[in-house]
C-alpha cells in the first residue's frame, strides 16, 4: 500500500503563483482606481466650464417687475438703470440707433440669401474640378472667393466658377 503524506506547506512554485496573481490583482485595482479619478476629474472640469459663464454674464431679470396697481401711484417714472450694460453706448446713441429701423417690413428687391466660400491655396485648387460640379448649376445661392499667396495667378478657363474670383494678396 503506497500512502502519500501530504505536506501542509506549500512549495516553492505555489509561492511565485500567489505573489504574483496578487501582484496582478493589486495592479487591476490600482488602474481601475486611477481610471476612476480621471473620470471623475474630467467630469468635474466639464461641470465647472460649462457653469463658468454665470460668472462673467450675470443674470438679470429678463422683464420689468410685476407692480400690482394699488401701487402703481409710487411707481417711479424715470426707468431704473440696468445693474450691468454689454454695450457702451450712451442713451442717446441707443435712440439714434433705434431711429434707424426701416418702416418698410419688405425689401425693395428680391432678397436671396447667399453662402460665401473663401479658398486659401498656395497654388492651383485642389479638387477644383470636383468644386465645379458642386456649384454647377447653382451660381445665384453663393459666392466664391480664392485668395492665393502674393504673386500667384490662377489658371482656369473663363467658364470656370472660379474665373476672376482671385483676390489680390498683399
Amino acid at each position: 500500500m503506497n500512502v502519500t503524506i501530504r505536506n501542509n506547506r506549500p512549495d516553492e512554485e505555489e509561492i511565485d503563483r500567489m505573489t504574483n496573481s496578487v501582484v496582478i490583482d493589486t495592479s487591476f485595482r490600482l488602474v481601475k482606481v486611477v481610471s476612476y479619478f480621471v473620470i471623475f476629474v474630467a467630469g468635474a472640469i466639464l461641470g465647472l466650464t460649462a457653469s463658468s459663464h454665470d460668472m462673467f454674464y450675470p443674470r438679470g431679470p429678463s422683464s420689468s417687475p410685476n407692480r400690482s396697481e394699488e401701487n402703481c401711484l409710487n411707481c417711479p417714472i424715470i426707468p431704473l438703470k440696468p445693474v450691468t450694460l454689454t454695450h457702451t453706448m450712451t442713451d442717446e446713441e441707443l435712440f439714434w440707433r433705434a431711429s434707424m429701423v426701416p418702416r418698410k417690413d419688405g425689401y425693395p428687391y428680391e432678397r436671396t440669401p447667399k453662402v460665401a466660400f473663401m479658398f486659401l491655396t498656395r497654388g492651383p485648387l485642389p479638387l477644383s474640378p470636383l468644386w465645379e460640379r458642386f456649384f454647377q448649376g447653382h451660381q445665384e445661392l453663393f459666392s466664391i472667393y480664392v485668395h492665393t499667396v502674393p504673386g500667384y495667378k490662377l489658371n482656369v478657363s473663363e467658364t470656370s466658377v472660379f474665373y476672376g474670383r482671385q483676390i489680390p494678396s498683399k
